[in-house]
């Protein structure tokens, strides 16, 4: 038997998966507007590559990424915590052109629309 708190616990670990996925989409990531309203105004990322993002040079990035349609990675083994008020951290797997990667997101949940406050991607070998 869930309680309340499992059940809300479930709803902001559901939006930060929901808002990691749309992301994941080229046709929400061409979209600056779009991607402005899922990052946060403080928002850093650490790539794949060890270089480090802000927010305006991702979202410049990401409108210029040439990806045609549909999810830009295949991405898997999705696990969200919640590590404070509002605060979920989700981590999971990505595989893509340039090899496969293990990613985390902090999303932040405490307005109407969720931001991802960072995010990192780390390099790794495949699963065998």
């Amino acid at each position: 038997m869930s309680t309340g708190s499992d059940t809300a616990a479930q709803s902001l670990e559901a939006r930060a998966l929901a808002a990691e996925l749309a992301l994941l989409q080229s046709s929400v990531r061409s979209d600056a507007a779009a991607v402005e309203a899922l990052l946060h105004p403080r928002f850093r990322e650490f790539g794949r590559s060890g270089r480090e993002w802000t927010r305006d040079e991702m979202i410049a990035a990401l409108a210029n990424d040439p990806a045609d349609g549909g999810q830009v990675a295949e991405a898997s083994d999705y696990v969200a915590e919640i590590v404070g008020d509002g605060l979920v951290l989700l981590t999971y797997r990505s595989r893509d052109e340039r090899g496969d990667a293990l990613r985390s997101s902090l999303w932040d949940l405490t307005e109407e629309t969720p931001r991802v406050r960072f995010h990192q991607a780390t390099p790794t070998t495949a699963r065998g």
